[in-house]
């Protein structure tokens, strides 16, 4: 372990378990149910669209919703009355009209002025052991620590101080959880709650990615 001048900060040298690289911001992808009015009106979906936006670093967003036979349009229809929306670009547009239910549509809207909300930090993927990707935003290692940091319990309410990195313990934690045959037997099909998480909640989100368990929350 190197220490730096500050006994908080720390900087794991050894065997990487989760291998970790840096790479470029995908951004997320936001999934939604739209429940609108009736009769349909676009101004709702739009606005519906746009409060989806306002989420923490959204550039896309999926939007599902069914309408009802008598209210049918078709995909170019929808398109084009979207996309009068300058700001939000219609991705792709699917209709399908064989629900006897009504029009089953789903729509991928995507931010055009999209632009990361948090511009100093970096983004990387860790490699889980069934080689899927896991992409995370984290504080730049060599960020100096600011008075927000040291004050967040009294501006934000909450202890942050310790949140200034991916600890080198949450994916060791996570390496064990998905190679050790014994620990893996007692999370099948559990639900599991990962309390403080911290910048990344590592352990809990590559556990979610591996679908062993049937529910993950995490704080």
């Amino acid at each position: 372990r190197n220490t730096s001048s500050s006994a908080s900060i720390h900087a794991f040298q050894g065997h990487q378990v989760i291998p970790k690289e840096k790479t470029l911001w995908q951004g997320f992808t936001s999934l939604y149910v739209f429940e609108g009015s009736q009769p349909f009106d676009y101004e709702d979906l739009l606005k519906f669209v746009r409060d989806a936006f306002s989420s923490v670093d959204t550039c896309e967003t999926a939007v599902r919703f069914n309408v009802p036979n008598d209210e049918a349009f078709s995909e170019v229809e929808l398109r084009s009355a979207l996309e009068s929306c300058s700001e939000i670009h219609v991705a792709s547009v699917s209709i399908d009209h064989n629900s006897s239910c009504g029009s089953d549509v789903s729509i991928v809207f995507r931010n055009s002025l999209y632009e990361p909300i948090y511009p100093q930090c970096n983004f990387y993927k860790y490699r889980l052991p069934s080689q899927r990707y896991l992409y995370t935003r984290e504080i730049p290692e060599k960020r100096k620590i600011r008075a927000n940091d040291i004050l967040s319990d009294k501006i934000f309410g909450v202890d942050n101080t310790g949140n200034i990195c991916t600890w080198p313990s949450e994916a060791i934690l996570l390496h064990c959880l998905l190679t050790v045959p014994w620990l893996q037997e007692k999370l099948i099909g559990k639900r599991i709650l990962e309390i403080g998480g911290g910048q990344t909640a590592l352990a809990g989100l590559g556990l979610a990615c591996e679908g062993i368990s049937s529910e993950m929350i995490l704080t």
